[in-house]
């Protein structure tokens, strides 16, 4: 297990600057041939963050504040993580499959795929925060210490989702089944995470502390305790234990996935 993780950690740190240029290259397809270029990026997620707003704020009355600020920062501050989140279960988890010449062809290290499928997402992440920051501008929320958690919180999501990539990628490749029971589990677990509403008034105490065990959860609490709630992350303890027993439990199985099945990939395709 530890051989594998010195393999990845060799590959990713040899592979570095390639791994920078193709995430760059994968971004640049998502824009080419359109006139307003890298604006799609933002588009998209603005889009679906005002008609989300729009439909539960609205439409069907939700809260129109959470804590001390509006329902539309609370909602984009989930939204804006879940983007990133969502593309790396659904399509990251099948990124063996989606580059597959990269690995017939050239024999890249299966995990710098990953990696920079990975920093492709968290560029375009980078650019959707602005949303919310924008938001908080025009509403006069103040920036404090505690946005200063935030680079951690970038840094380990990218971490966490590369490695649940690197787990779930050979299998994916292997079988399409498992791909699609990974697609099907991404609705519930956007649904059961408090990105839509407020975890604290569920009344079921126990269905609590079970999402606490979704990774999800944990990003969208840290990005609201850093830009409005105002708090760090430790001060809530039982949070980060869950998250960091799933992210010890992710990253043993996606070395152990990593030895076993590595060198069957290439043969695949």
């Amino acid at each position: 297990m530890f051989s594998a993780l010195r393999e990845i950690l060799k590959d990713n740190w040899g592979w570095r600057g390639q791994i920078w240029h193709l995430a760059v290259v994968d971004i640049q397809k998502q824009v080419r041939g359109t006139v307003l270029g890298w604006f799609w990026l933002i588009a998209k997620p603005l889009i679906f963050i005002v008609t989300l707003w729009f439909a539960l704020e609205i439409g069907l009355r939700a809260e129109r504040t959470v804590g001390d600020y509006p329902y539309i920062l609370w909602l984009s501050l989930g939204l804006i993580g879940w983007f990133f989140m969502s593309s790396m279960i659904g399509s990251g988890s099948n990124v063996y499959k989606a580059y597959s010449y990269l690995i017939d062809k050239m024999r890249f290290p299966l995990s710098v795929i990953s990696s920079f499928y990975g920093l492709a997402q968290l560029i375009i992440f980078l650019f959707t925060l602005l949303l919310p920051v924008i938001v908080m501008f025009i509403l006069k929320v103040p920036f404090t210490i505690y946005a200063l958690q935030m680079p951690f919180l970038i840094i380990l999501m990218y971490l966490f989702f590369v490695f649940f990539s690197i787990m779930t990628s050979p299998v994916s490749a292997l079988s399409k089944d498992f791909h699609n029971l990974i697609k099907a589990m991404q609705t519930p677990l956007m649904w059961f995470s408090g990105i839509i509403f407020n975890v604290e008034v569920i009344e079921f105490s126990w269905f609590k502390y079970v999402m606490l065990f979704n990774p999800i959860t944990f990003f969208v609490y840290g990005f609201r305790a850093a830009l409005c709630d105002h708090y760090w992350v430790w001060e809530k303890p039982e949070t980060l234990i869950a998250f960091v027993g799933v992210f010890l439990l992710t990253l043993i199985v996606a070395l152990v996935m990593y030895k076993r099945l590595g060198k069957e990939i290439p043969d695949v395709f």
